[in-house]
């Protein structure tokens, strides 16, 4: 297995798949979580400001969890000329 070296254009290409695939896939499931968290607590009649500290602290949990999801996508993903990989230290 050939090592390469850590250039600026590999490093920019693994953050910008961190940095976009987290940011959008977050924002999408804390909107998604906060709306329907939201909206159950609204039919419950159950006041506002719990409901939405409850939604935003559910919607940070996930979004965290996604960010898990995002790195191992960056794991498994073959770039243009690399792809990043685990290696057993000797």
């Amino acid at each position: 297995m050939q090592e390469l070296e850590t250039n600026w254009q590999r490093t920019v290409s693994v953050w910008w798949l961190l940095a976009w695939r987290t940011f959008l896939g977050g924002w999408i499931i804390a909107l998604v979580l906060g709306f329907a968290i939201g909206e159950v607590g609204a039919a419950l009649g159950l006041p506002f400001q719990p409901v939405a500290l409850f939604a935003t602290i559910v919607a940070w949990l996930a979004a965290l969890a996604w960010g898990l999801v995002v790195v191992r996508m960056a794991l498994k993903k073959h770039f243009n000329e690399f792809r990043l990989a685990l290696v057993k230290n000797s």
